[in-house]
């Protein structure tokens, strides 16, 4: 049994409770490490989704828990260090084992091409101005690119929304019916990118509602979050670094995508899936402008990005 501060509450815990319903539930605390191994559990309603997350955000108090929806159960890894990225605008995939330092330096290239376009869009602080002064700042250039897919980044997307990350998994564009929600905790969420110098120099996770401009629809229609180092450097592309502290991984199963008769996942009068138009919608401006302004090509075996 491990005790102390940086100790959780994950799946055992809950397997637990539902076992048993002790009253004393200290000795199902686990380190991190612990808890990130622990197996999926299956779930088959969104229901049961939301008592399973309460149950965890009761017993890690300390902590601000966030979720990541995936169609396929893979490692949470930013875009820049998987192996391979999706061109956007092409069904082509570019290798990125091998290339990871020049598409990190040219990320650099690309966050001051779109920083003119930000420019003055944020009515109370000025990131998309500042970031080259103020490196740990990158985090608001970063957060439009990764979320609008203009270029592989160090950063990983979550959401506050436990139906928004249940709709990304199970397909909100096409249903399917099995997915995986990743539930995450974090020690602290920041607002304002304007001070994550005090942040510390691991991952940290940002609002994307305080971050990005209001005219960028995604990320607020997502409830988005942005995990990552701010101060990502070339020697953090050997060794990545968790995106927070993995608390459950979670097999959703959606029995009526495949068989009529077959049990949903979804209430769809009180909990209906995200349609994809709700999520990623097609009259984004933000997305408009930037289909305008760049356009992605693929030369050899690598991905750029020209000036239309």
């Amino acid at each position: 049994m491990v005790q102390g501060p940086d100790t959780y509450y994950g799946l055992d815990a809950w397997r637990w409770w539902l076992s048993e319903a002790p009253s004393d539930m200290r000795k199902a605390r686990r380190s991190a490490d612990e808890v990130a191994d622990t197996d999926a559990c299956d779930v088959r309603s969104f229901r049961a989704l939301i008592k399973l997350v309460a149950f965890l955000n009761v017993m890690n108090k300390s902590d601000i828990l966030l979720f990541r929806g995936q169609g396929c159960d893979l490692p949470l890894l930013p875009s820049l260090m998987r192996e391979k990225w999706t061109v956007p605008g092409t069904s082509i995939s570019v290798p990125l084992d091998g290339e990871r330092v020049l598409y990190f330096e040219e990320l650099s290239q690309v966050c001051r091409r779109v920083a003119p376009l930000l420019v003055g869009l944020l009515p109370r602080h000025k990131p998309f101005e500042t970031f080259v002064s103020h490196p740990e700042r990158r985090m608001a250039p970063w957060s439009v690119i990764q979320h609008y897919e203009l270029w592989p980044t160090p950063v990983l997307d979550f959401t506050g929304s436990l139906r928004i990350a249940a709709s990304f998994a199970l397909g909100a564009a096409k249903p399917r019916s099995s997915g995986y929600v990743y539930i995450s905790a974090f020690r602290r969420v920041h607002s304002d990118p304007m001070v994550l110098h005090t942040a510390g120099s691991g991952p940290v996770a940002v609002r994307l509602s305080a971050v990005c401009p209001p005219l960028a629809e995604r990320p607020h229609l997502q409830d988005g979050f942005l995990v990552g180092n701010p101060r990502f450097s070339e020697a953090d592309l050997e060794t990545p670094q968790a995106p927070g502290t993995l608390l459950a991984k979670v097999h959703l199963v959606d029995e009526s995508a495949t068989a009529h008769s077959g049990e949903s996942f979804w209430d769809d009068r009180d909990f209906p899936r995200h349609s994809e138009e709700s999520l990623l919608p097609t009259g984004d401006l933000f997305l408009k402008m930037f289909n305008r302004a760049f356009e992605h090509q693929v030369v050899g075996d690598r991905a750029v990005i020209a000036d239309r």
